[in-house]
């Protein structure tokens, strides 16, 4: 299970860091996004590597996860969207989807292991935040 959570962080941190040097900026904010991620990332871990899962809740898992890789691919893109193509409207719906492919995620991953989404809930508390920043950013 540990290397499931750390194979979930690794590749978390990586699509960060990719995003990073696309978005070209490094302040409190992008350091806050890294760390928070790899927490979802963590979260992703722990459902993949749940081996633990009745049948009826295989289902679920496969969301899940399904849901992470898309939430995943719209976060690589929130940080370019907002620093290089300086677009705070666009980064602004990119992070509405991304909150709500983490809200599906947390339904999901209740049925199947209650730290996961826990941990997910505090990267939906973070997504509510940025959302925020977004909006200042755009007034």
């Amino acid at each position: 299970m540990k290397v499931n959570i750390v194979k979930g962080v690794t590749i978390n941190f990586f699509c960060m860091v990719i995003s990073l040097l696309y978005g070209g900026r490094i302040n409190f904010l992008t350091v806050t996004w890294l760390i928070f991620t790899a927490f979802a990332g963590s979260a992703a871990g722990i459902i993949y590597s749940n081996s633990t899962v009745e049948k009826n809740r295989e289902p679920d898992k496969n969301k899940a996860i399904f849901l992470y890789i898309l939430m995943m691919i719209f976060s690589v893109l929130w940080l370019p969207l907002l620093y290089r193509a300086g677009s705070p409207p666009l980064a602004l719906i990119n992070m509405l989807i991304i909150g709500t492919f983490v809200f599906f995620i947390i339904y999901f991953n209740l049925k199947i292991n209650f730290t996961a989404s826990f941990i997910m809930m505090a990267y939906l508390i973070f997504i509510m935040c940025m959302i925020i920043i977004n909006i200042t950013f755009m007034l």
